[in-house]
């Protein structure tokens, strides 16, 4: 199995100056493939990318590809997860009566 991504063209292709017309699909695809199942974390996923420096990670399960996970969807929902805990976190603390509240300036 092998995957094609906007990287690989602009590198294989667009780079080299090569044509689109005359480029096969096999010339510049990436093998291996690294993969995730369902049961897989955001946490795995972040490893995974890390580790192999790649974009995109199929979900496979069965041996079909449900879909793709981007390190872009991954970040996203690492910004979202943290801003909800910074949330439940201030709401919190700001509850607490021995917390010194800001004061102006001036």
């Amino acid at each position: 199995m092998a995957i094609i991504s906007e990287r690989d063209y602009a590198r294989k292709v667009v780079l080299q100056g090569k044509s689109s017309r005359d480029t096969r699909v096999r010339d510049i695809m990436s093998s291996p493939v690294y993969s995730v199942g369902l049961d897989h974390t955001v946490d795995d996923c972040m490893r995974i990318v890390t580790a192999h420096r790649i974009r995109h990670l199929p979900v496979v399960q069965d041996g079909k590809v449900l879909g793709v996970v981007s390190i872009g969807d991954l970040v996203q929902r690492i910004i979202s997860t943290q801003g909800e805990r910074f949330s439940i976190c201030r709401s919190t603390s700001s509850d607490d009566p021995r917390r010194s509240r800001p004061r102006p300036l001036g």
